[in-house]
């Protein structure tokens, strides 16, 4: 029996090969890598803030689902910097501070049916579906010029727009308004009743109390982390804004910074640096009754109770909690009991003979002032066996 044997050519070798990209399915699928639709409104106030703008008025009608953003910045001069995929076309100083991506608008083309672009005397109109198939749209002269730039959305669903919104204006560099409503910027670097401290991580404005209780990190304007109680408490709040020329948001929503675990060891580490030199400032200038006032929140949340042990004055604080634990470190690294002070003439505590020194065993109360004198004929070193008062 004969058996035929079929051969196939051999392949010929490619030389080279190079990353080909399939434009027609990256344009379709690239929605998906936008969470949600207020990306949209996060990228166009990131445009307009880029472009110098003093004020962003943003309108939403839930009924039409029309969303209008307009500002005062600069404009437009070329329309089709818009459409290009990962050409962001900004200045060179704002490239090395911003590091945009040159992918923000294209979360409008995603989000919206129709768009509307106005910047000076002239505008663009496109459909989006029609763009993503590769359709192109001329730009003509606008009907109704402006100041800047005004972009017009069709068919865009934003549910809890006002909540969401207040929320990106809280620590936005630049004043929002809404449907005709100003939104607070509590958190903003040029707000008024904060004050804003440089550091090795950006700018930090930190509470007179416990200052990682209620902990808010922006980069850009944009809250990237958050660490705190549900209920917000804007006195007890640590604000930070991030050198954006340092960190870097994740892609393409910009809602989480890269590297975040290193990011928020590092914002602790410099409120931490930022909260000794207050301490520092505050012994230095005050008296020491004031000092005992306006430091002791700030010296028990830092554990730092000891800087009051060279001040003839205690706080009256002390008076009313049953017993506050200082603490120091071996050798070794291990966290051990240094002392105790226990308050109440008639309660009994044994006292460990581990003590900082200086430590003051017993506080004569004077009425209900902020700061008390301390007894200074009981040193902290002494344990009084035939005392019984601790």
């Amino acid at each position: 029996m004969t058996t035929l044997e079929l051969s196939r050519p051999a392949a010929e070798p490619t030389d080279a090969v190079g990353l080909v990209v399939d434009e027609k399915t990256l344009r379709k699928n690239l929605r998906f890598a936008f969470a949600n639709f207020y990306t949209v409104v996060q990228e166009l106030l990131q445009n307009a803030r880029r472009a110098g703008a003093t004020q962003i008025d943003v309108e939403y009608d839930r009924e039409t689902k029309r969303l209008v953003v307009s500002d005062d910045g600069c404009g437009l001069t070329d329309f089709s910097i818009l459409l290009r995929y990962a050409a962001s076309g900004w200045s060179d100083e704002v490239a090395s501070s911003d590091l945009p991506f040159g992918m923000g608008f294209l979360a409008a083309v995603y989000a919206a049916k129709e768009v509307l672009v106005v910047s000076g005397q002239r505008r663009l109109r496109f459909d989006s579906a029609a763009l993503l198939e590769g359709a192109s749209f001329p730009v003509t002269a606008a009907d109704h010029p402006v100041q800047g730039t005004r972009l017009e959305l069709l068919d865009v669903s934003l549910q809890d727009a006002d909540t969401v919104l207040e929320s990106i204006a809280r620590g936005y560099a630049v004043p929002i308004n809404y449907n005709g409503r100003k939104l607070t910027r509590a958190h903003a670097a040029d707000f008024d009743g904060r004050s804003f401290h440089p550091t090795t991580v950006g700018l930090i404005s930190i509470p007179p109390t416990n200052p990682i209780s209620e902990l808010y990190v922006y980069l850009q304007g944009l809250l990237v982390y958050q660490d705190g109680t549900y209920w917000r408490n804007e006195s007890r709040a640590t604000v930070v804004h991030l050198d954006a020329s340092k960190w870097r948001g994740k892609f393409p929503d910009r809602d989480k910074c890269i590297d975040e675990a290193l990011m928020v060891s590092a914002v602790k580490q410099a409120i931490h640096c930022l909260c000794e030199e207050r301490l520092a400032d505050l012994k230095a200038s005050l008296a020491p009754a004031e000092f005992c006032v306006q430091a002791y929140d700030l010296a028990r949340s830092l554990c730092r109770l000891e800087v009051f042990n060279d001040v003839d004055v205690a706080p009256a604080l002390l008076h009313t909690e049953r017993r506050h634990v200082l603490r120091r470190r071996r050798p070794r690294g291990r966290c051990v009991h240094a002392g105790t002070v226990r308050v109440g003439s008639a309660s009994r505590h044994r006292v460990r003979r581990q003590r900082l020194p200086g430590l003051v065993r017993r506080l004569h109360r004077a009425g209900d002032h902020a700061a008390v004198r301390v007894d200074a004929g009981v040193q902290a070193g002494r344990e009084s066996a035939h005392d019984g008062t601790g």
